[in-house]
Formats: C-alpha cells, structure tokens, sequence
C-alpha cells in the first residue's frame, strides 16, 4: 500500500510519527514524474495488448483466464501512479476524502487480485503437472476459474471498506504544508492499520 499517500490521525505531534512522513526518493521531482510516466504508460499498454492478444486469438482457457483478470489488476493498480505522481509535486492532499478513500482501496483491491490470481496461476499449473486437471474438461475447469475470478473480487471490493470508512482529510495547517506531511489520514492507530492490511495475507 502506498504509505506516503496514508498518514495516522492518533499520532499526534511527537516525534515519534514516522508514519505521517511521506516517502522521500532520492531522485528529484521531475525524473521521478518522468519514470512513473513510463510505468503508468508500460503498465497500461503492455496489459491491454496481453488482453487483446487472448481475447482476439479466442484462447479463452483456464490459465488465459488468470492471466487476463492478472492484467486488469496491473492496470487497476496502475490507476494510482498518477496520484502518487501528484503527491510528489503537491506536499498536501488536493483530491478530498473520496479520493482519499478511493485511492486506498484501489490500491488494496488490486493488491489482493494480483497476489491471489499468481497462486491461482501457480496451482493450476500445478494440476496440470500432477495431471489432476485432467479429471475435468476445459469447460468445467473455465467455470470454476471464473467462479474463483468473481468471488476474488467481491472479497477484494470489500475488504477494504472498513478502513476506508476511517479515512479522512486533514484540515491544511500552515505547518502542514511546510512540512509536507500528507492529509490523507486514518482514525485508526499504526498497529491497527499494520495488523489490517496483513490479516489480507493471513
């Protein structure tokens, strides 16, 4: 999760609130506005064509079905380089508090998919070199496969309702802007947080 986009409302001023400290690259703005350009542009190109190029040649089989759902989470994940490319040149944030909840949970979302599409990918290659997958016809395996797809999603568009129903914007403080700490908050605390995102992975 980008952590330079999510600071922690409960950590007050103590110098303790590391996780209020958005990310410093070493690189100055520009190349990096530069080098997230080309991951945005890469990332949505090349995905899009590995989409076409199966969904054109009507390859439509259980592993083609994962690693299409694999793609739109890239791109889906892709969709927060823009607004960590604006994080770099803003020090506060401009987008409000849906577009605080929103970029989380896009990030989270795309997090889960991408993880749990690979071990799909893994395991089904796996039947496939135990020879286990053969018990079903491609049809039946693409059914489970896009049975697995949808429950995937669902379970990744809800897990992170909770914590970005916590999310909020700070008000600006001149402070605030000298420093560049991020306005995209939670009410919840950092061991609250850390635990959370790791139950995903549990």
């Amino acid at each position: 999760m980008n952590s330079s986009l999510l600071g922690n409302g409960n950590s007050g001023g103590g110098g303790g609130g590391g996780s209020n400290t958005p990310l410093v690259l070493s690189l100055p703005p520009v190349p990096q506005l530069v080098i997230l350009g080309i991951i945005f542009v890469a990332s949505v190109a090349l995905n899009c064509i590995s989409i076409i190029s199966i969904v054109g040649a009507r390859a439509i089989t259980p592993i083609n079905l994962l690693i299409i759902n694999l793609a739109v989470s890239d791109i889906v994940y892709s969709l927060t380089i823009p607004i960590f490319a604006v994080h770099i040149v803003i020090p506060w944030w401009p987008f409000g508090r849906v577009g605080c909840q929103l970029a989380i949970a896009i990030d989270i979302i795309a997090m889960i998919v991408g993880v749990y599409t690979i071990t799909a990918l893994s395991v089904e290659r796996y039947m496939d070199v135990r020879e286990t997958s053969r018990r079903y016809n491609d049809q039946v395996k693409s059914a489970l496969v896009l049975g697995y797809i949808v429950v995937l999603w669902i379970f990744a568009i809800l897990f992170p309702l909770p914590m970005s129903s916590s999310l909020f914007v700070h008000n600006r403080s001149r402070a605030a802007l000298v420093s560049g700490v991020s306005e995209c908050k939670s009410r919840w605390t950092a061991n609250e947080l850390s635990r959370y995102v790791q139950l995903k992975f549990a």
